[in-house]
């Protein structure tokens, strides 16, 4: 459903280190995890429209417009998403592309059990599969308060605040890869 996700080793990564608790494979959308998704997307946007999340989602699998990777715990319940993209550049890149994070998302109950580091760890994988150096992500703080955290201590750091279309203060992510 997603573009570009040929690469066998890229296609599903069981989640096996010693810091995840919780069983989990992170591997790209497939036909039949649409309605999945769609919840995860709108557990993540809860206070954007839902219905344009919807047909937001059934776009970008059209289209190819994201990367699209879910993770699924022990009994096959999806459990997190990460949408990412290749922009031009972002902030903290020096103006070169990088892939980076456009929506990231752990369920609550799944919360602390490495399920984000497993995903991130699936776009880590493939940004230097691709040729990248690092990726970069952004949140905004005042709706995600955790976010920040979750960031840096996965080896982000900070490289810029400032305001979205909406008047929301988005803060700015960068991580060295290599």
């Amino acid at each position: 459903m997603s573009n570009s996700d040929n690469d066998p080793e890229d296609q599903t990564r069981f989640a096996a280190e010693p810091r995840l608790r919780l069983p989990v494979v992170v591997r790209p959308l497939a036909h039949g995890d649409m309605p999945a998704w769609i919840a995860l997307r709108q557990a993540l946007w809860s206070y954007e429209d839902q219905d344009e999340l919807a047909r937001e989602a059934e776009t970008m699998a059209l289209t190819g417009r994201a990367y699209i990777r879910l993770a699924f715990d022990a009994q096959g319940e999806a459990v997190g998403l990460l949408e990412f993209s290749v922009r031009d550049e972002a902030p903290g890149s020096g103006g070169r592309a990088v892939p980076y994070a456009e929506g990231w998302y752990v369920a609550p109950a799944a919360r602390g059990a490495g399920v984000g580091r497993a995903l991130l760890a699936c776009l880590e994988d493939w940004a230097q599969a691709q040729g990248y150096s690092a990726i970069g992500s952004d949140t905004i703080p005042s709706l995600f308060p955790d976010s920040t955290a979750a960031h840096v201590a996965l080896g982000f750091r900070v490289v810029g605040e400032g305001p979205d279309a909406d008047g929301d203060m988005d803060r700015f992510f960068y991580k060295q890869l290599v």
